[in-house]
């Protein structure tokens, strides 16, 4: 079967200034553990195309170049999530993105907002999802915690992440 990665490495074969899959492709190979070198190059090549696209796409790309590539600027990846938030409250990337740099930060409060935020909206995902229970147990809000796990179970009740993280809870 064709990867997601092949599929947009042939959609980048075809137009080398294709800014948005140049960022997916980086984003793929970053989630896969593939090595800096690559991600970097696929993350700067989105980034230097970046002004062929709209503006909630050009700020995405430079938030991931921040945040993932070779930008690596917390800061910066901060600001250009937070302007995309600010025209698309509902674009469930970059509050995912921008709570867990906050994560990261130890801003727990405000990240655990977003999370719920895009839970609330009825677009999340569920990383959305896990990234807000962990978040929760880890700050020690276990009930808390176990009722979005349920939650999350009843949504993506194929999930195999909704029946193991159980376990987590037999050790708070």
């Amino acid at each position: 079967p064709i990867t997601g990665a092949e599929r947009l490495r042939e959609a980048v074969r075809i137009d080398t200034a294709f800014a948005m899959a140049w960022r997916k492709l980086g984003v793929a190979l970053s989630n896969s553990g593939m090595p800096r070198p690559r991600v970097d190059s696929a993350l700067a090549k989105a980034y230097q195309f970046r002004d062929r696209l709209s503006e909630r796409e050009r700020l995405m790309a430079e938030g991931t170049y921040y945040q993932l590539g070779p930008g690596r600027d917390r800061r910066r990846a901060i600001q250009a999530y937070e302007r995309l938030l600010a025209i698309d409250p509902t674009e469930t990337g970059a509050a995912n993105n921008l709570a867990s740099i906050l994560l990261g930060r130890r801003d727990f409060v405000r990240a655990e907002s977003l999370f719920k935020a895009q839970i609330a909206s009825g677009r999340a995902t569920s990383q959305n999802y896990t990234n807000l229970i962990a978040a929760l147990f880890n700050g020690g809000k276990v009930t808390e915690a176990e009722r979005y796990l349920a939650q999350f179970t009843r949504t993506f009740s194929g999930s195999f992440y909704g029946r193991t993280a159980p376990l987590n809870f037999l050790y708070p």
